[in-house]
C-alpha cells in the first residue's frame, strides 16, 4: 500500500520461468529468478526468502550497502537481514530447457 507511511520495504520476485517472449527461432526465453528486496527504513528489517518451490539457494548479487559484494548463499525460506535504505538483489540460478536441436519448445503460457 503506497499510501501507508509506516510500510518502508517491500520485495519483488521475478519469475525467470515467466517470460512470455519466445526467441527468433519460437523457443521459450528462460533467465535465472531475482528476487529484489527494498527497505526504506531507518532501521534493518529481516525478510523471509520464498519456499522450495520458487528456489532451493539464492545468492546476493547486489547489496546498495556495501561496495563489493561477497558470494553468499542462502537457503530456500531463510531469513536475509537487509540493511537500512538498502536493496539486495538475490539470484537463484536457472537451467535453461534441453531442446533436441532443430525442435522448437513449447512456450509457456
Amino acid at each position: 500500500d503506497w499510501s501507508d507511511h509506516e510500510a518502508q520495504s517491500m520485495s519483488v520476485f521475478l519469475n525467470g520461468d515467466a517470460i512470455p517472449t519466445l526467441d527468433e527461432r519460437g523457443r521459450a526465453v528462460v533467465d535465472d529468478d531475482f528476487l529484489l528486496l527494498f527497505n526504506g527504513d531507518s532501521e534493518p528489517k529481516d525478510f523471509r526468502l520464498p519456499g522450495e518451490e520458487w528456489g532451493e539457494t539464492w545468492t546476493v548479487e547486489i547489496d546498495t550497502s556495501v561496495h563489493d559484494v561477497d558470494t553468499e548463499w542462502r537457503e530456500a525460506g531463510s531469513t536475509m537481514p537487509v540493511p537500512a535504505r538498502a536493496v539486495v538483489v538475490l539470484r537463484c540460478p536457472h537451467e535453461a530447457p534441453t531442446v533436441p536441436a532443430g525442435a522448437a519448445a513449447t512456450p509457456k503460457v
